[in-house]
């Protein structure tokens, strides 16, 4: 029997003890009861063949759900891109404001707001319409909101460029210098012309109390319009034109000035018929119808008016009698009437003398009438050749032997003062007539202040 003496006795009981501890470690990847994750650890340490400190698989942790799988993408707002429009002041256009604009989704989008820009603006799901007032003009910067299909919102910006609308106005017309008595047009034109068709145009005429209404009318398709204009009072004239277009909008003329002068326009025409002369010819007068001229030329009347008077007259007469009363308006001379003797006839119930007396009565310009010489039955008076004349008979008149012709005329005897309408000896009337060879009565004992003849008679 050999006697082994066993080293460490103590060491070996450790180690027998601390097996089956360090495979059960080895087996559930945990530290057993009663053991520190120290101890586990130097264990394994103790086997690494390099001596090195290795991990177990179960030290590596495991991935976590949330870690395995990716997040869902988060909704991106949509991304509006800039509009800019243009229109005519007055006008519409409507803006497709979604045609640049982008959904980082690809979702479809829809505009949800705009800007009012006072009441010039409105809106669908996809497009803005802005409409310019005609006093519009400039740059009009507006925002719509626009959204994508969750309710994410996003402003864009739209600028509209409103082009100024062409001037409203209305120009007037009239020829320099209009003739009293004369027909014109008083003309103008709106512009735009394209808006200016079936627009109302009112001509004021200025008056001492302001601006009155002369005439109205309409504009035509080419914005153009006239009125008829005729005057018989001489002078200033201050015209101007309104207008009032389609579109609300209005506009006034600069003021129209013009002077209407005054002229005799005087015309002949002849030979004349016994229908033109009904009563104041008659079968057996010293002169036919066809001897007769009628002049027709303007007179100014008592009221500063210019009217347009008739003489009839033989005919190698009437170059006279326009020379004397074109002098005569001329220089401004008045002349109460002038009409022919037919007129003061009654429709043929008075006789040839009491015609006179009618036309004497009225203040009368006239000259051819068969008749005899009033205050004289006896004797034919030079007015039957048609080569006599009488002019304002009131203010120039005849004296006989006992009579004063017209009645209620006799202060007229007295020549001085001058009173409107007498005819004096150094005045136009008289001058006129004596340089083309005609005598006045007033050179008569019995005065005959109103007539003229051209032999005297």
């Amino acid at each position: 029997m050999s006697h082994h003496r066993l080293l460490f006795p103590g060491l070996l009981l450790g180690l027998l003890a601390a097996g089956p501890i360090g495979m059960a470690a080895a087996e559930d990847g945990t530290p057993a009861p009663g053991t520190s994750s120290s101890a586990s650890s130097s264990a394994s340490s103790s086997a690494s063949p390099s001596g090195s400190i290795s991990s177990s698989p179960s030290d590596v942790p495991s991935p976590t759900a949330d870690e395995s799988t990716p997040p869902p993408p988060t909704n991106q707002a949509p991304v509006p891109g800039a509009d800019e429009a243009s229109v005519d002041a007055g006008g519409s256009v409507q803006i497709d404001v979604l045609a640049n604009d982008t959904d980082p989704e690809a979702g479809a989008l829809r505009v949800v707001d705009a800007s009012r820009a006072g009441g010039r603006v409105t809106f669908t799901d996809r497009d803005v319409t802005f409409t310019a007032g005609i006093g519009d003009a400039g740059d009009f910067t507006l925002h719509y909101t626009v959204s994508d299909p969750e309710g994410l919102t996003a402003v864009g910006d739209l600028t509209v460029h409103v082009v100024a609308a062409p001037a409203r106005q209305v120009s007037i017309h009239l020829a320099s210098d209009p003739v009293a008595l004369r027909r014109y047009a008083i003309s103008g034109r709106v512009l735009p012309d394209g808006a200016s068709a079936g627009s109302a145009v009112t001509v004021q005429r200025r008056t001492p109390d302001g601006w009155s209404r002369f005439a109205t009318t309409t504009a035509d398709a080419d914005g153009r319009w006239s009125v008829p204009f005729q005057t018989n009072r001489p002078g200033g004239v201050v015209f101007r034109a309104k207008v009032a277009l389609r579109d609300g909008t209005r506009a006034v003329s600069a003021t129209l000035r013009r002077t209407v002068v005054v002229r005799a326009d005087a015309s002949v025409s002849g030979p004349l018929t016994a229908s033109q002369v009904p009563y104041s010819y008659r079968p057996g007068c010293p002169v036919a119808p066809s001897g007769l001229r009628k002049v027709s030329i303007n007179r100014l009347d008592y009221r500063g008016r210019i009217s347009r008077g008739t003489i009839v007259v033989r005919a190698s007469a009437a170059p006279t009698i326009v020379r004397v009363f074109t002098a005569a308006i001329n220089q401004r001379f008045p002349v109460r009437k002038m009409k022919p003797t037919d007129a003061y006839y009654a429709g043929g119930s008075r006789t040839p003398m009491e015609s006179d007396k009618a036309a004497m009565r009225a203040g009368n310009t006239s000259a051819f009438n068969c008749r005899p010489v009033t205050g004289n039955p006896y004797r034919v008076s030079q007015h039957s050749y048609g080569n006599a004349i009488d002019i304002n008979t009131i203010e120039n008149p005849y004296v006989t032997g006992s009579q004063v012709y017209p009645s209620g005329s006799g202060s007229y005897l007295d020549r001085s003062p001058y009173r409107r309408g007498m005819i004096l000896s150094g005045g136009v009337v008289a001058g006129r007539m004596r340089a083309d060879g005609w005598l006045w009565g007033a050179r008569w004992s019995h005065p005959d202040y109103q007539h003229f003849s051209s032999n005297g008679g």
